[in-house]
């Protein structure tokens, strides 16, 4: 059994390294804000609600996160400055212009932020590549989705959609009717693939 002195000893103790661990955690908030800033820090931008989430909360409202995008437009242009968690800043545009800079032109230096468990589930396919590794593999599937090749494979697309058509019409011919339009584009799909595979 633990006497009373133990305890206050042990309870002490705690109270103690919780100061410790809040004035250190004060300080370094503190000292972050007296760091010497970047250009970013000359971008306008909205101020933040809230210094845990930033603007994230904002951003990924559905039910409000359209006005706060049109908000950003109207206030502060294409160019914005946001906070995400822990108040970091983040660049936020939609001017054209540099998105074409960014996406296209300098790919290599902005680095895609891919999180390693989309990795895993899509592997190092189409949308789990950056730069060289992706363009390769985008050259390799042009010709698959050519104007030419789409072209030749209408009369088979117009086939399956013609079947899909008569087989939800047979399903509500005698009224109305619950049909799973999902299973049944699941299975024009896999008719599509199934059918093209040589």
């Amino acid at each position: 059994m633990i006497s009373l002195q133990e305890f206050n000893q042990d309870g002490l103790f705690q109270s103690v390294a919780v100061a410790i661990f809040s004035a250190g955690l004060w300080l370094l908030m503190r000292s972050r804000k007296k760091m010497p800033g970047s250009t970013l820090d000359q971008v306008p931008g909205p101020p933040v609600s809230s210094w845990w989430k930033g603007h994230q909360a904002q951003m990924s409202d559905l039910k409000e996160g359209w006005s706060f995008h049109q908000m950003l437009a109207e206030n502060y242009g294409p160019v914005v400055k946001l906070q995400t968690v822990f108040r970091r800043n983040v660049f936020y545009t939609f001017d054209p212009k540099a998105m074409n800079h960014i996406l296209l032109k300098e790919m290599n230096l902005f680095p895609p932020l891919r999180l390693e468990s989309g990795n895993v589930l899509l592997g190092n396919g189409l949308l789990g590549t950056a730069g060289e590794e992706h363009r390769r593999q985008r050259k390799m599937l042009n010709p698959v989705f050519s104007i030419a090749h789409m072209r030749s494979m209408m009369p088979m697309f117009n086939d399956i959609a013609q079947k899909l058509e008569n087989t939800l019409n047979k399903k509500v011919q005698n009224g109305p009717a619950e049909a799973s339009v999902s299973r049944a584009i699941s299975s024009c799909v896999s008719i599509l693939i199934s059918s093209n595979v040589d």
